[in-house]
């Protein structure tokens, strides 16, 4: 018998303070400059995780901006080599347009 135990760890966009773009951390290290401590905390998260995965609703047939703004934060080496996975939704007349 198999048990497994999982952990989620929501990282929600509009919860979190993220400003608008303007260096990212990869930016930031290259400069010798530190990010701020809850950057870096998520980071942290985001390279210890096993997976990852991103729900999001569809938007203009793509993912919302404040996704995409937050996700940029983050250096590719926070996501490299890791099961991931994006679940979008979609509503209104097209919706089975939009989110395949």
């Amino acid at each position: 018998m198999l048990i497994a135990f999982i952990i989620v760890c929501c990282i929600d966009p509009v919860a979190m303070p993220f400003p608008l773009l303007t260096k990212s951390m990869t930016q930031l290290q290259y400069e010798g400059l530190q990010a701020p401590d809850w950057l870096d905390t998520i980071n942290n998260k985001l390279k210890q995780a096993d997976s990852v995965v991103v729900v999001s609703a569809e938007y203009n047939h793509s993912i919302p901006p404040a996704l995409s703004n937050m996700l940029d934060h983050f250096p590719p080496a926070s996501y490299a080599y890791k099961p991931s996975g994006i679940v979008c939704y979609s509503t209104g007349k097209f919706y089975y347009v939009a989110v395949v």
